[in-house]
C-alpha cells in the first residue's frame, strides 16, 4: 500500500486529491435526482414579459410552486424572485396561456447562472432542436437579429464548452488512481488503515505536534500583497504543508474563515511565499491569542521579545513607522484593560 501511495505522490497527486478519490470509492454518495421540471417554449410566446418573468409566473401560477421553491429551483435569491413575480403580475394579471408544444426547456437549463435566462433558452433551442434563428425568433417573440446576438453571446461566454473540455482533459493518472483504489476496496483494505498510511507518506498527520512547536519566520510578512493573517495562513498551508483544518485549530479560528482567507491570499499571490532565513521568529501560539489582532500580536511580540525599534519592525513587516507605533500602542491598551 505504501509503495502505491508513493508512486502517485511522485506523480504530483496532492494529499487532498487522494482523499477526494478515496472518499468517492469508499464512501459513494447516493444522490436521488429530483424529477425534471419542463417548461414549454410557448411560455415565452408573449411580448409583455421578460424571459425570467415568464418562467417565474408560469411556475408559480400554472404549476403551483411557491416562490421559495422557485428560488431554489432556479438558483436565484428568494427576494429577487419575489420582485420578478410582482413585476410580472403588474404587466400581466391573467394566467399565462400555454399551449402544447413539441419544444420545451428544462428548469435546470434556466438554473445555469453562467448565461442569462434568454441566452440559456436560445442556446438550448438551437443546440438541442437545431432550429433556425427565425424559428426561435417567432417562438420567443423576438427579432431575428436579437436571437443571433443572444446566441453568439452565449457561445462567447463559453459556459458549455468549458465543461466539455474539462471532461476530456481529465488526467489519466487520476483515472488510474480511482481504479487502483477500487481494487484495494475489493481486497477489503480498511479505510482507516488507508488514511493512516496516507498520513505517514504525506506527513500530514501533524495534529500530534503541539501548535507551540511551530514557528513562523518574520520574513513571511515581507510582501506588499498580503495581510498579516493571509501571509500566515498561506505559509502554514503551502510552505509547511498543514491542512486548513489544522491551521484553523492552531490559530484558533473558524475553519470556514481560514478557507476564505486562503482563497483571498491565493488570488493576490499565486506563487509560494519566499521566506529567507531570519533570526526573528513568531510562535503560532502568539497568533492564537484572540484578544488582539494578528498584526497587534506580531508587533507586540517583536517589540517585547526582541526589543526592536519601531523603525526596524516597520521594515520587517513592510509597514509605516507610525502604523507600527499605533498598533503597538493599541496592543498595550488592550493588555492594560485585560489586567483591570
Amino acid at each position: 500500500m505504501r509503495e502505491f501511495i508513493l508512486r502517485f505522490k511522485k506523480e504530483n497527486v496532492s494529499y487532498d486529491e487522494f482523499i477526494k478519490y478515496l472518499d468517492e470509492v469508499y464512501k459513494p454518495k447516493i444522490v436521488e435526482k429530483p424529477a425534471e421540471l419542463i417548461i414549454p417554449a410557448s411560455v415565452f410566446d408573449n411580448s409583455r414579459l421578460s424571459a425570467l418573468e415568464a418562467v417565474v409566473k408560469y411556475l408559480h401560477e400554472n404549476k403551483g410552486l411557491r416562490l421559495v421553491e422557485l428560488a431554489k429551483l432556479l438558483k436565484r435569491d428568494q427576494r429577487a424572485i419575489g420582485v420578478t413575480y410582482r413585476f410580472a403580475r403588474k404587466k400581466m394579471k391573467p394566467l399565462l396561456k400555454v399551449y402544447a408544444s413539441k419544444y420545451s426547456v428544462p428548469a435546470s437549463v434556466i438554473a445555469e447562472r453562467k448565461l442569462s435566462v434568454l441566452e440559456s433558452v436560445v442556446y438550448h433551442l438551437k443546440k438541442n432542436y437545431g432550429l433556425r434563428y427565425c424559428d426561435i425568433a417567432l417562438m420567443l417573440r423576438r427579432d431575428d437579429r436579437t436571437v443571433w446576438t443572444v446566441y453568439d453571446r452565449a457561445l462567447n461566454k463559453g459556459g458549455m464548452k468549458k465543461r466539455k473540455v474539462y471532461k476530456r482533459a481529465l488526467p489519466l493518472k487520476k483515472m488510474g488512481l480511482k481504479e487502483h483504489l477500487s481494487l484495494f476496496k475489493k481486497k477489503k483494505i480498511d479505510y482507516a488503515d488507508f488514511i493512516k498510511c496516507l498520513d505517514e507518506v504525506y506527513k500530514q498527520h501533524v495534529l500530534l505536534a503541539k501548535p507551540e512547536e511551530v514557528d513562523i519566520p518574520v520574513s513571511v510578512f515581507s510582501n506588499d500583497c498580503l495581510s498579516a493573517l493571509e501571509a500566515i495562513v498561506k505559509y502554514l498551508h503551502e510552505n509547511k504543508g498543514f491542512r486548513l483544518v489544522e491551521v484553523a485549530r492552531f490559530i484558533r479560528r473558524d475553519q470556514r474563515a481560514i478557507g476564505v482567507t486562503y482563497r483571498f491570499a491565493r488570488k493576490k499571490m499565486k506563487v509560494v511565499l519566499k521566506t529567507p532565513v531570519s533570526k526573528y521568529k513568531l510562535p503560532v501560539s502568539v497568533i492564537a491569542d484572540r484578544k488582539m489582532s494578528v498584526l497587534e500580536n506580531t508587533v507586540y511580540h517583536l517589540k517585547k521579545t526582541y526589543n526592536l525599534s519601531y523603525h526596524n519592525i516597520a521594515i520587517i513587516i513592510r509597514r509605516d513607522d507610525r502604523t507600527v507605533w499605533t498598533v503597538y500602542d493599541r496592543a498595550l491598551k488592550k493588555l492594560k484593560n485585560r489586567k483591570i
